[in-house]
């Protein structure tokens, strides 16, 4: 018991944080969303959540601060996402198994709901749909094998490689995120 929680420590703390950062930077940064407060607004945000993902911000208050902007805006789907993915950060962060276990669970349950919506809401062809494609894609790569989370990283990634913008991504990313979908496909 206690090599499976080390290896889910280790397997979360260091490896969602990694494949996480490249999608946000680059995804976050491009979608404009109307502010709650001058306190919460988007780029404040994605600025915290990349800091949470290099462990330079708390992983609770900056789920913390995602939900209260999606409390202000609680349509706005991507926020929803991005509530999903943090989960998985306070998951990372968490002392406890069974802490880190259920945030897990609360990260893959809020961001399978916040995806469906974004499937629903957006041509398969918009920049919110490869943004949700590679959130989700690349957050559920880093999961343990345990999550059954193998196929829908294969379907998100898939999807975010045939997006007609996937090409036009940062070169690094493009690179990580065909590394990943051909492990994947591997296995």
């Amino acid at each position: 018991m206690s090599l499976l929680n080390d290896r889910f420590n280790n397997t979360l703390k260091h490896t969602i944080k990694h494949k996480i950062l490249a999608t946000t930077f680059t995804c976050l940064c491009s979608f404009s969303v109307q502010a709650a407060t001058p306190l919460l607004d988007w780029q404040t945000l994605n600025q915290q959540f990349r800091q949470t993902q290099l462990e330079q911000f708390n992983a609770d208050k900056n789920l913390q601060a995602f939900e209260s902007y999606l409390n202000a805006h609680p349509n706005n789907t991507l926020a929803q996402l991005y509530v999903g993915s943090s989960h998985c950060l306070v998951g990372r962060d968490a002392w406890m198994p069974w802490n880190q276990v259920n945030s897990v669970n609360r990260c893959i349950d809020k961001m399978e709901l916040a995806y469906q919506a974004i499937q629903n809401k957006f041509d398969v062809s918009s920049a919110e749909r490869l943004n949700a494609d590679l959130t989700f894609g690349l957050t559920t790569a880093e999961l343990p094998g345990f999550f059954k989370q193998q196929q829908a990283t294969i379907d998100t990634l898939s999807h975010a490689v045939q997006h007609p913008a996937f090409n036009h991504l940062p070169e690094y990313l493009q690179t990580q995120t065909n590394d990943i979908l051909a492990d994947y496909l591997q296995r």
